[in-house]
C-alpha cells in the first residue's frame, strides 16, 4: 500500500474517532483490520502511525496526553483534520497562483482564464481517474477495499477542482457583464 493511500485511510479513521481518546496501537489495529492486504509489519505500521501523530501534534491538529498509570499516551483531535492533516502533496493540487501587478486588470483576467483552462483539464483527468477506479473495482473485487479509498480521494479532488472552476467562471462572467 502506498503512503498516500495509507494517509487517506488514516485520515478517514481519525475523522470517525475524532471525539475519542486515540492511541497509536488502536489506530494501527483499525488499519490492519480494514486492510488485510497491508504489507507493513504491525511494528513498522505502529511506528509509521506514531510518526504521523507526531507530525499532527506539531501542526496543532492533535494533542498528546500522557497517561499517569503507564508509559503509553493517548491523543485527541484539536483541529480540523482535513484542512491541516499531514498528507503528501497531491499531483492534483493547484500550483501557487502568480500575482499580477496592481492595476493590471487585463493581466489579472488573462491569468484567471489560464487558471480556468488548467482546472478544466485537471477535472477531465480526474474524471478519467474516477472511471478507471470504477472499472478496477468491478473487474478486480479482491482489490476493492484499496481501490475504494483511492476512488473516494479522486472524487474529493474532483469536487474541489469543480468548485475552483465554478468560482473562476462566476468571477469572469461578472467581470464580462460589469467591465
Amino acid at each position: 500500500m502506498s503512503d498516500q493511500s495509507r494517509n487517506a485511510i488514516l485520515l478517514m479513521i481519525l475523522e470517525e474517532i475524532k471525539d475519542q481518546q486515540i492511541t497509536v496501537t488502536g489506530v494501527r489495529d483499525v488499519i490492519l483490520e480494514r486492510n488485510p492486504q497491508e504489507v507493513m509489519r504491525p511494528a513498522d505500521l505502529r511506528r509509521w502511525v506514531n510518526g504521523q501523530f507526531v507530525t499532527l501534534v506539531r501542526k496543532g491538529v492533535m494533542a498528546k496526553h500522557p497517561k499517569t498509570d503507564s508509559r503509553r499516551s493517548f491523543f485527541t483531535i484539536t483541529g480540523n483534520i482535513e484542512k491541516n492533516a499531514a498528507k503528501p502533496k497531491s499531483h492534483n493540487e493547484s500550483p501557487p497562483t502568480p500575482k499580477a501587478p496592481k492595476g493590471s486588470q487585463s493581466s489579472s483576467l488573462h491569468t484567471l482564464r489560464d487558471e480556468l483552462e488548467g482546472h478544466r483539464l485537471r477535472a477531465l483527468t480526474e474524471l478519467s481517474e474516477i472511471d478507471e477506479y470504477k472499472r478496477i473495482i468491478k473487474q478486480f473485487p479482491d482489490l476493492s477495499a484499496k481501490t475504494k479509498v483511492k476512488f473516494n480521494t479522486a472524487i474529493e479532488e474532483n469536487c474541489k477542482t469543480l468548485g475552483r472552476i465554478k468560482a473562476l467562471e462566476e468571477i469572469l462572467e461578472y467581470k464580462a457583464m460589469n467591465p
